[in-house]
């Protein structure tokens, strides 16, 4: 599926230590599945390049994995006690759009919401409506 082609190209890229690859794959996330590029504003991918450049940039070659490890998190999930919003653009890959109905079924007081049209990036994609569907389930509290 797309996500794993994804994940496989990530992990692929990096082992190459081909970061202007990585940065290339990493974009290919904003529009998602059932987009193209062109469909998507141009700065917002600008944007997350740049970032996660300057992100990538602040690690070296061979230096120690501070990655810690997280296991069997989705048992844990039912000991959460504060709400949680998992709020996710329509064009996301369908694992994404179920991952995010199971974190929200599986919390006490979860929640998932989608936004029309957008991708992986729905706050960067409709910030209007990302911080309107955001202000409701604060309102909420």
């Amino acid at each position: 599926d797309w996500t794993r082609q994804i994940q496989a190209e990530y992990a692929r890229t990096l082992n190459e230590g081909d970061i202007e690859g990585w940065l290339d794959v990493f974009v290919r996330v904003v529009p998602g599945p059932y987009r193209g590029a062109e469909d998507v504003d141009p700065d917002i991918s600008r944007r997350l390049r740049e970032m996660a450049f300057n992100s990538l940039s602040k690690h070296t070659p061979g230096e120690k994995d501070w990655h810690v490890r997280v296991t069997d998190s989705w048992s844990r999930l039912p000991k959460i006690d504060v709400p949680v919003l998992a709020l996710n653009g329509t064009l996301e890959p369908p694992e994404m759009l179920d991952a995010a109905e199971r974190l929200a079924d599986a919390v006490p007081n979860g929640r998932a919401e989608t936004l029309e049209g957008a991708g992986h990036y729905p706050n960067m994609e409709q910030p209007e409506a990302f911080n309107e569907c955001l202000l409701d389930f604060l309102r909420g509290l």
